[in-house]
C-alpha cells in the first residue's frame, strides 16, 4: 500500500447553529504531493455575514398547515465571502422549505475567513429552523397520543402501539423531536439497530442541547446515539459527541461513560488499526469523522469517485484512488469526511 501525504490548501470548519434564517451567521481539488506540507501555526478568523438574506418566503402550504421544519447545511465559503459547493445534508423532510433555504443560503454574503488576515477558503455548517405556528412544545393531543404510545411499547402491545404512533403526526419542531424519540422506543423493541440510531437522530436534528426535547430526554437521546457511534466503530463522531455531552454537565452519565471513553481515546493514540463500514444511504455522499488523520478506503461493492476533507486549517478534495494511504495534516487535528460516489455504494474506512 502506497502512503500519499495530501497538499494542504489552508481553509477550516466552522459549524454555526441557527435559530431560523434571520440568526444563521449569529449563532452559529488538493494536489497529491510526495512530501507532507507543514501547515504554520497562525490566527484564525471564521466567516462573519455582512449581508445576510432572510428566508422570508416560506412556502404557503407550510404555513396553512402550520408544520415546521429544519434544513441542514455544509458548504464552502470563499475569499471574496461568496458560499459555493452547497448542500443539503440533512432536512425535516419538505422540500419546500428546502428550496426556500436553498434560496437564502445561495444570497447571503459573508465577510470570508481569514488565516493571519490573509481571506481563506472555510468550510461552513449551519442550520435554518422554519418556526411558523409561534407555539413553544407541545398540543394536549400529542402529548396524550405520546404518553398512550409508550405505555403500549413497554407492555409489548404492538397493535396499540402501531396506533398511537401512526396519531403522532407532528407540526411543530417539539412535536417532531419526541415523536423520533417515541419511534426510537418502538425501533428498540420490533427495530434493528440502524433504525434505532436513525430516530435517535433525527430526534437529536443536529442539535447539541436540550433545544426542543426536555433535558433529561435529550441527554438520554444523545447518550444512547452516541452509544449506537461507538457499537459501529465511528469513534471520531462518538468523541465528537462526548464533548458536547461533558458541556451539559450530566455527571452521572458522564461518570457511566467515562471509563469507556479513556479506552478510545487511548486507542486513537495506539497503532491499531479501526475498521469502519459505511454504506451511502442518502444521494451520493456519507458523511463522516476520522479517527485518526492516516486512513485507507476499500470499496466492498459500487463505486467511491472522490474525497472531501474539512480539516481545521484546510480544505481538500482528491480523486479516490484504491489502494492508497492517505495523511493529512497533524495527529491531533480534527477532520471532517466525505466520501462521493454511487448510491448504496459499501466501503470499509480504515483507520491506521
Amino acid at each position: 500500500m502506497r502512503t500519499l501525504p495530501l497538499l494542504s490548501v489552508m481553509t477550516m470548519l466552522c459549524i454555526a447553529t441557527a435559530g431560523g434564517a434571520a440568526e444563521a451567521a449569529e449563532r452559529t481539488g488538493a494536489p497529491q504531493s510526495e512530501t507532507e506540507v507543514q501547515v504554520p501555526a497562525g490566527v484564525y478568523t471564521p466567516p462573519k455575514a455582512i449581508k445576510l438574506h432572510r428566508a422570508m418566503d416560506i412556502p404557503f402550504r407550510e404555513i396553512i398547515r402550520g408544520r415546521e421544519g429544519w434544513v441542514q447545511f455544509n458548504m464552502m465559503i470563499d475569499p471574496d465571502g461568496r458560499p459555493y459547493e452547497i448542500a443539503i445534508v440533512d432536512s425535516s423532510g419538505s422540500e419546500e422549505y428546502e428550496k426556500v433555504a436553498l434560496e437564502a443560503i445561495e444570497r447571503t454574503r459573508w465577510e470570508p475567513a481569514t488565516f493571519d488576515g490573509k481571506p481563506i477558503h472555510s468550510a461552513y455548517a449551519v442550520k435554518f429552523r422554519f418556526e411558523v405556528s409561534g407555539q413553544r412544545g407541545a398540543r394536549r393531543e400529542f402529548s396524550t397520543a405520546y404518553r398512550r404510545m409508550l405505555k403500549a411499547v413497554e407492555a409489548g402491545d404492538r397493535q396499540r402501539a402501531d396506533e398511537w404512533l401512526a396519531k403522532l403526526e407532528p407540526f411543530t419542531l417539539y412535536e417532531a423531536a419526541f415523536r423520533n424519540f417515541a419511534r426510537y422506543a418502538y425501533y428498540r423493541k420490533w427495530g434493528t439497530e440502524e433504525e434505532q440510531r436513525d430516530a435517535l437522530l433525527a430526534a437529536i436534528a443536529h442539535e447539541t442541547g436540550p433545544t426542543y426535547l426536555d433535558r433529561k430526554t435529550f441527554i438520554d437521546a444523545y447518550s444512547a446515539a452516541m452509544g449506537y457511534e461507538l457499537k459501529a466503530s465511528r469513534y471520531g463522531r462518538a468523541l465528537e459527541m462526548w464533548e458536547h455531552l461533558q458541556k451539559l454537565g450530566a455527571e452521572k452519565v458522564i461518570e457511566q461513560w467515562q471509563p469507556l471513553m479513556d479506552q478510545v481515546i487511548a486507542l486513537r493514540e495506539s497503532n491499531q488499526p479501526v475498521f469502519q463500514t459505511e454504506r451511502i444511504t442518502k444521494g451520493t455522499s456519507w458523511y463522516g469523522t476520522l479517527f485518526r488523520n492516516r486512513f485507507t478506503i476499500q470499496v466492498e461493492s459500487g463505486r467511491v469517485a472522490e474525497i472531501k476533507l474539512r480539516c481545521e486549517t484546510k480544505y481538500l478534495l482528491f480523486p479516490f484512488e484504491p489502494d492508497i494511504e492517505y495523511r493529512v495534516g497533524g495527529a491531533n487535528e480534527s477532520c471532517n469526511i466525505e466520501v462521493v460516489g454511487d448510491p448504496e455504494t459499501t466501503f470499509k474506512l480504515i483507520h491506521l
